[in-house]
């Protein structure tokens, strides 16, 4: 066993082995200020031994992986199966809340210095949206049809080249806008983060994406035909009843002709 306080072999949510001495270390600093300093330092150097440590732990944070009692008893330097019990003292108490929300802080900061691009040589993923609809007018006037977006995946060094991208590339060839502007690419598509590339399966998403729109473009086909049936059905319909109408009319004018006849 490592030679640390309150050491506990933990084995982090996704991760295929449990945390080492120097992890722990390392972690503990998330739970207070020598955190943000910790996130500086690697994010400059893709050779530090902490480096893919630090992004793990951002994406154990972003999957909540982080509520595990075990990680917070890891983290708040507590022995093992402190937080089992509902009943903690009022230092305890404290101690669990600073560390934790000095955390979850330390890890907002780690995600804005991701969304800005600020680690070296680190792909990351946008997700971007397609209205398609806007491609055609005659579609986006018929505002009682919901046309789904189509949300696609992009890895880019910031939200202005995921759009930049993503308009020149998608955009501009379907129709959906004619002008060179990023502002223009950025307000179609609106960029959101994602993430580092290496916990994003790109591919699959972008299959999840166009499944999800074509499935529903195919449920509104479905029920525009059946309305398409109907309206047929109607049209057969009204078409008998005016023959009906128009026979009953001329069997009614036939019957007074001959009545007239007889007087």
């Amino acid at each position: 066993m490592p030679n640390l306080r309150n050491y506990q072999e933990y084995t982090p949510q996704g991760w295929d082995r449990p945390l080492t001495e120097r992890e722990v270390r390392a972690l503990r600093k998330f739970g207070g200020i020598a955190g943000r300093r910790l996130i500086d330092d690697v994010k400059e150097k893709p050779n530090h031994k902490l480096y893919d440590y630090v992004l793990s732990l951002w994406n154990l944070s972003k999957e909540n992986g982080h509520r595990q009692r075990s990680f917070k008893e890891l983290l708040c330097d507590v022995p093992a199966g402190t937080f089992d019990t509902w009943c903690l003292s009022q230092g305890l108490q404290q101690k669990q809340t600073f560390r934790m929300n000095a955390f979850e802080r330390n890890m907002d900061y780690l995600r804005e210095t991701l969304r800005y691009g600020s680690w070296k040589g680190l792909p990351i993923v946008w997700r971007v949206q397609t209205d398609l609809s806007a491609a055609r007018d005659q579609y986006s006037n018929r505002s009682f049809r919901h046309i789904p977006n189509m949300y696609s995946y992009v890895v880019a060094n910031s939200g202005d080249e995921a759009a930049s991208i993503w308009g020149m590339m998608v955009l501009s060839p379907i129709g959906i806008v004619k002008s060179s502007d990023t502002r223009d690419y950025r307000r179609l598509c609106e960029p959101r983060f994602v993430g580092p590339q290496r916990f994003c399966e790109i591919a699959e998403q972008n299959k999840l994406g166009l499944s999800r729109a074509t499935d529903e473009i195919s449920k509104q086909i479905t029920s525009l035909e059946a309305a398409l049936k109907e309206m047929h059905e109607l049209k057969a319909l009204s078409e008998m009843a005016f023959a009906l109408g128009a026979s009953t009319l001329l069997m009614a004018n036939g019957g007074l002709d001959i009545s007239i006849l007889e007087h």
